[in-house]
């Protein structure tokens, strides 16, 4: 085998090295934040308005499960449970009204997944507040993310 075949071959398998490993990087960095196929899933809806407000009246629902009609006293948690479907697509979301608001947001999505996992319990909280909607993946929350507003 001549000089230039034996580094030719010597730099493809170091090249085809350095891509594996970039490979498995990158599966093991997607492994941690992807939603999966029967992943469980828990989604809280928390009043957070101020006392001096209102009520607020939630309705959530999926393409299969409807949650009904609830209302939320101040600090009062409506939460379900639920498993992500085989093709990914699990959907919920949530009317809510407060005095003249009145508004639907997704409340779990393939997105909103990837922000409600945390390693254990997979929880989507959504603190509900007179300025939107924030989430967070811990309860009690740590580090609320405004998602929504009142629009």
């Amino acid at each position: 085998m001549s000089s230039i075949t034996k580094k030719s071959l010597f730099s493809l398998f170091v090249l085809s090295i350095h891509h594996l490993s970039e490979l498995a990087v990158l599966v093991n960095a997607k492994a941690t934040t992807k939603v999966g196929p029967a992943e469980v899933f828990t989604v809280h809806v928390v009043n957070n308005l101020p006392n001096n407000m209102s009520t607020l009246l939630i309705h959530c629902a999926s393409k299969d499960d409807d949650m009904g009609n609830h209302t939320l006293y101040v600090n009062d948690d409506f939460h379900w449970r639920f498993h992500v479907n085989f093709w990914v697509s699990t959907m919920f979301f949530c009317r809510f009204q407060w005095d003249s608001k009145n508004v639907a947001h997704e409340v779990f999505n393939k997105r909103l997944g990837s922000l409600c996992e945390n390693g254990e319990d997979n929880i989507c909280l959504w603190s509900v507040k007179e300025d939107g909607f924030w989430i967070d993946n811990q309860i009690p929350p740590t580090q609320l993310k405004k998602i929504y507003g009142w629009y």
